[in-house]
């Protein structure tokens, strides 16, 4: 069998696939690997949009995402009936989903993720046991849809979790490696859904404090004083009122949960000109750009926060529903990544370096800051529990309430298009552009669904 690309799928994989950082998503930048490209409703090119090659999970399909070609090896055969990777025109993030408990007692619970639109006639999910024992869940989120965090569970992994599961007084959320061209003009977003419900079943009191700000990640080992960097990268400890937001809950418990923790106001160096550029300010006092923190404000009505077709409302509101126990707001990125030249590795000078104008970028956040919204329960009655929002919505909170949040699946989807290259046009039955027709697979008898495309390409188009 001819096999040019196998990754993690749920039952082809090295170990057990529950946790979200084994999710692969490669950019195609040329068409070299997929042979498609990405064009807008109308077919039309969509500039700065590229196909991504995801694991071929019903949770991460969108639009008319199809099977890779040949991307099904033996193994995905035997197990699957399905080729391991996926092809998707939508715009990519990897969510992080923080939810650490004081003792960490919780940190190997299993996590279950709803999308609230249908895939397959069906409000696909993906369960995850998170990232080393962390307290941080990652599973690949597409921009326009919404996410519901609505089982926590037992991990079934190591099995040493000892307090009950549940959703704590605090969780973290926000973006990395967010694709999408425009972020500035036309954000990166998805509608988040956490279910609340205590050791009784009982949903807390509406005590929400939900602020938008700031977190730096990582940047081991790199010189974080050096100007040159800055403009690409800044970690937010003692750079702007001693705030000391950064890393992982996990990793940073005193400084991240401290009164001057997560999330951050951003923070970037003056620009030439010096004139810092929207929304941010200037701080005389330190001649900074400081991008403040938000709070979000409740919304009287589930319209103020979104509309009937499943678009946003409003962005900087939030809507709790105490009698199922589910709150609801849209995480939004409206900035773009870093890219460029700056100091990482052996950047710049090194041949493999990505240019300032080039697509490739190793910056997964925006200068100032990764986006990080907090939430934070007040209540001093809450004690967590296993989620119950389903069993109080009367079986599903999909269907409560006249199916009130259920998404549709969002309109003007990106949609992939063939790219056939002029020497290739003989070798295969579709024209330049043509938009990609798929047939659902549904539920094989090995039990996982996926698309094909109905004009099955020769697969040596465009060179491979």
């Amino acid at each position: 069998m001819d096999l040019r690309h196998q990754i993690y799928t749920s039952l082809v994989n090295l170990g057990d696939f529950r946790d979200g950082d084994r999710n692969t998503a490669v950019i195609d930048l040329d068409g070299s690997l997929t042979g498609f490209k990405v064009v807008d409703a109308a077919g039309q090119a969509v500039s700065g949009a590229f196909p991504i090659s995801l694991n071929n999970l019903p949770f991460n399909a969108s639009s008319n995402a199809v099977d890779e070609c040949l991307a099904t090896g033996e193994q995905d055969e035997q197990f699957e009936g399905r080729a391991t990777s996926l092809i998707s025109p939508g715009y990519m993030a990897t969510l992080e989903f923080e939810a650490q408990w004081p003792a960490g007692d919780t940190s190997w619970q299993d996590l279950t993720f709803v999308k609230d639109s249908l895939d397959y006639g069906q409000h696909q999910s993906m369960r995850l046991s998170g990232r080393n024992g962390q307290g941080v869940w990652e599973p690949k989120v597409t921009s326009g849809f919404g996410y519901s965090v609505l089982r926590a569970e037992r991990s079934s992994v190591l099995g040493v979790a000892t307090g009950a599961p549940g959703m704590p007084k605090v969780v973290r959320v926000g973006f990395t490696d967010a694709v999408k061209p425009h972020m500035d003009t036309k954000p990166f977003y998805v509608r988040l859904g956490i279910c609340y419900t205590d050791a009784n079943g009982a949903a807390p009191e509406d005590k929400f404090t939900i602020k938008r700000g700031y977190k730096s990640w990582g940047g081991n080992g790199v010189s974080f004083n050096n100007p040159a960097l800055k403009p690409f990268f800044n970690q937010l400890v003692s750079r702007y009122d001693g705030q000391t937001c950064h890393n992982l809950d996990h990793q940073n418990p005193v400084g991240n949960f401290g009164a001057k923790g997560c999330p951050a106001a951003g923070v970037t160096p003056v620009p030439h000109g010096g004139v810092c550029p929207p929304p941010s300010r200037l701080d005389t006092a330190t001649q900074q750009c400081i991008y403040d923190t938000t709070t979000l404000t409740r919304a009287s009505s589930l319209a103020e926060l979104t509309h009937a077709d499943g678009t946003p409302a409003s962005f900087n509101k939030y809507w709790y529903d105490k009698t199922v126990g589910m709150l609801y707001f849209y995480v939004m990125q409206d900035a773009q990544n870093a890219r460029g030249t700056g100091p990482i590795g052996s950047c710049p000078g090194d041949p493999a370096c990505p240019g300032a104008d080039e697509l490739d970028t190793y910056y997964s956040c925006p200068p100032q800051g990764c986006f990080n919204y907090s939430i934070e329960l007040s209540d001093d009655n809450y004690n967590p529990g296993a989620p119950q929002c389903d069993a109080k919505a009367g079986g599903s909170v999909y269907t409560y309430n006249g199916g009130v949040y259920a998404l549709p699946v969002p309109a003007n989807q990106n949609q992939l298009a063939y790219a056939v290259k002029p020497a290739a046009a003989s070798t295969t039955s579709v024209r330049d552009g043509e938009i990609v027709r798929r047939q659902e697979i549904a539920a094989n008898g090995k039990g996982f669904a996926h698309s094909v495309p109905t004009v099955q390409r020769i697969c040596a188009v465009n060179g491979r």
